[in-house]
């Protein structure tokens, strides 16, 4: 046998045992890490939502599916409160359990016309969600019109004579308010009480000075907010008006709130259940 035959005989000899071993390895179903991994058997449909299935999977202590959800709408808002969920499982019924996503994001996810977010149901426990088969029960999306009803709110004295108002459904306060020669800032909390859902657009108010100009936000950043019951929108605004127009240290400008605040309604989005099924193939590829 030539030297380079033996050393590959060799080789390989080392090899079988490390083979024996990830063979080995391979988890079993009664092993607590073993993952179960699901297709859909049937999907819910909607005439304003598409749900898809990302990675669905379950190990002894938690099942969680990983959803697409797209608002096929043009005109329609989708709210998901992500609570509103729960696993029906061969051994009783789960309820979501909040991911380490919405720690961040919030509970609310808002999904305007025409596009997809990302949500993780998940519910988890000490035992018994290593399933064959499920079904997810979605309870929480709610739909409405994407154009609120715009509120009307009185012009807001700069520097401010009060420091807080009421329009319709809306409690709001400055909390913080800075004027010099050539700019404006405030800063503002408001927070909504209706029964629907609160838009607030930072982006329409605009500033009014003594000789009737009017001037634009200067806050670009500031996104549309949609507030459900009891939420609070905090927001900045910042005017910049040239000195020659008016000195702004001295002068009472009056901020023009526009459309900046308006309502919506929401109506439940009634879903069937998503049935979820063992993907064998899937599964057996996990457990390697």
């Amino acid at each position: 046998m030539s030297t380079s035959r033996a050393a590959v005989t060799r080789s390989f000899a080392l090899c079988l045992p490390l083979i024996a071993i990830f063979g080995i390895a391979a988890r079993k179903p009664d092993d607590p890490k073993h993952e179960n991994h699901y297709k859909a058997g049937t999907t819910p449909t909607s005439s304003v939502v598409a749900l898809g299935l990302g990675d669905a999977q379950s190990q002894a202590t938690f099942i969680q599916v990983d959803a697409k959800i797209t608002n096929t709408t043009g005109d329609q808002l989708l709210v998901l409160k992500k609570a509103g969920a729960a696993f029906v499982l061969p051994n009783g019924t789960f309820p979501v359990h909040p991911s380490m996503t919405s720690l961040i994001t919030g509970p609310n996810l808002v999904i305007p016309p025409n596009e997809t977010r990302s949500n993780l149901f998940r519910a988890d426990g000490d035992s018994g969600f290593h399933v064959d088969s499920a079904s997810l029960q979605i309870t929480g999306l709610w739909s409405g019109p994407n154009v609120g009803t715009a509120l009307a709110v009185p012009d807001f004295a700069l520097p401010p004579s009060r420091n807080d108002f009421t329009s319709g459904p809306f409690t709001c306060k400055i909390s913080k308010h800075s004027q010099s020669t050539d700019q404006t800032a405030a800063v503002y909390t408001c927070t909504y009480n209706g029964a629907g859902a609160g838009i607030v657009e930072p982006s329409h108010i605009s500033v009014r000075a003594p000789n009737g100009q009017v001037f634009a936000n200067d806050e670009k950043n500031e996104k549309r907010q949609l507030l459900l019951p009891g939420d609070t929108s905090k927001f900045s605004v910042s005017f910049r008006i040239p000195a020659q127009v008016v000195d702004m240290q001295f002068a009472t400008l009056q901020m023009v709130w526009n459309d900046a605040l308006a309502e919506t309604t929401l109506s439940p989005v009634a879903l069937t259940d998503w049935t979820l099924v063992l993907d064998e193939a899937a599964t057996t590829a996990a457990n390697k």
